[in-house]
């Protein structure tokens, strides 16, 4: 239990201090400095986990109202794109928690709609 408290301790401080804006001033108080990018090819949802590892932002896992998922995406900065990437291979999930350590990417515990999960995958 104590260990979860610490890995999820360090995902929060981890997202909080990679959370940030563009720092162009595009003079449009309406999108302050926001800039719209590609749109995202998967379905729409909530409570999704995301990381970032270099440039690139990788998502996946939510709930789209119907059903838990397991689909996994990245985002290309540079390019502009999104791709998709092999499920995660545990149960499909929402409100899990991921996070990035030394370019490898982590994702774990969640709700499966029927259980509080507690596992833990490298991705």
């Amino acid at each position: 239990m104590k260990y979860n408290k610490i890995v999820l301790a360090g995902a929060v401080l981890l997202m909080i201090t990679t959370i940030s804006c563009s720092s162009d001033d595009d003079n449009n108080e309406d999108l302050g400095n926001w800039k719209e990018r590609s749109v995202f090819d998967g379905n729409p949802r909530s409570n999704a986990i995301s990381f970032t590892i270099n440039n690139k932002g990788y998502m996946g896992t939510g709930y789209d109202g119907d059903d838990y998922l397991s689909d996994f995406w990245v985002y290309d900065i540079e390019g502009d794109f999104w791709a998709q990437k092999a499920d995660f291979p545990g149960a499909p999930r929402s409100s899990a928690i991921g996070f990035n350590i030394n370019d490898q990417g982590y994702l774990g515990i969640g709700y499966d709609g029927d259980f509080e999960l507690s596992d833990f995958l490298e991705l």
